[in-house]
This record gives C-alpha cells, sequence and structure tokens, in this order.
C-alpha cells in the first residue's frame, strides 16, 4: 500500500504520464535503498513466504501494481494481493 501511494505521490508532483514516466526503484527508495532522497526505505521480506521484492521501472496504470512479490511455499496465495482489487493493497 505504501509503496502504491508513493509511486502516485511521486507521478503526480513530478507530473509523470502512466506506462512512459520513469519511475525506478532508486526514485523510492532513494539510492542506497535506505529511503534518503526517496519517498520509503526498500522492504525486506516478512516472512519465508515472501522472497523478494521488485519495483517497476515507469507509473503504473492506475489498477496495476508497481511493487510485485515473489512467493514460495503453500500459504503463499494468502499474502497475495488481487490486482484487481485495490481494497487488497
Amino acid at each position: 500500500r505504501n509503496a502504491q501511494q508513493a509511486v502516485r505521490g511521486h507521478a503526480n508532483v513530478r507530473g509523470l504520464a502512466e506506462t512512459t514516466g520513469a519511475c525506478t526503484e532508486a526514485s523510492i527508495y532513494g539510492l542506497a535503498g535506505d529511503g534518503v532522497g526517496g519517498y520509503l526505505r526498500k522492504p525486506g521480506p516478512p516472512n519465508t513466504d515472501i522472497l523478494s521484492y521488485t519495483g517497476g521501472t515507469v507509473v503504473p496504470i492506475v489498477g496495476t501494481l508497481w511493487l510485485v512479490a515473489a512467493y514460495s511455499g503453500t500459504g503463499a496465495a494468502d499474502f497475495a494481493p488481487d490486482a484487481a482489487t485495490i481494497a487488497d493493497w
């Protein structure tokens, strides 16, 4: 949720267009991923079912996730948001 809000804020403040405006992990997390120069600290996997997170490279269209996770384990589906259901974000 926080990453989605940071991406939208970044795009709105800079007037970036969906699908063409650059929105990299460095833009959102800062160059070192520590939040300095960005909006958020880069997230670490919160549990063993989430292996890693990957941010996008451009501003996504509304209803599309910018930050996606790689899942493992049988309970992984419980953590995956439904991209079509904004309330899951």
